[in-house]
């Protein structure tokens, strides 16, 4: 779970503590060489096929509360952010480079 610290302009930042979100980093990079072809794999299977994991559909939501509420014991002051697996997001770039790309010829 994430803790809240205040911001830069007034906004509040959900951060993870940094020994988890370190840790979870680190594994990625230190094994990105034996990772990136079984990433791949699945990656160019998921496009070929075009069907999108189910796994990468589930997301984490928290409540983050609204700015400037007061009552934080009202649902109607929080919005829920969803945070999704980092696999999903990498395909979701994979996906919008090119797209984009060729738009904008």
């Amino acid at each position: 779970m994430g803790t809240r610290h205040a911001g830069g302009r007034g906004k509040a930042n959900w951060q993870r503590p940094k020994q988890e979100l370190s840790a979870g980093r680190c594994s990625v990079k230190q094994y990105s060489r034996l990772l990136a072809p079984f990433i791949a794999l699945l990656f160019n299977a998921s496009l070929s096929t075009g069907c999108f994991p189910a796994k990468f559909k589930h997301a984490i939501v928290t409540p983050l509360e609204k700015k400037g509420t007061r009552d934080s014991s009202h649902l109607k002051n929080y919005c829920p952010v969803s945070n999704l697996p980092f696999l999903s997001k990498l395909l979701e770039k994979v996906v919008q480079k090119p797209a984009t790309t060729s738009y904008h010829q």
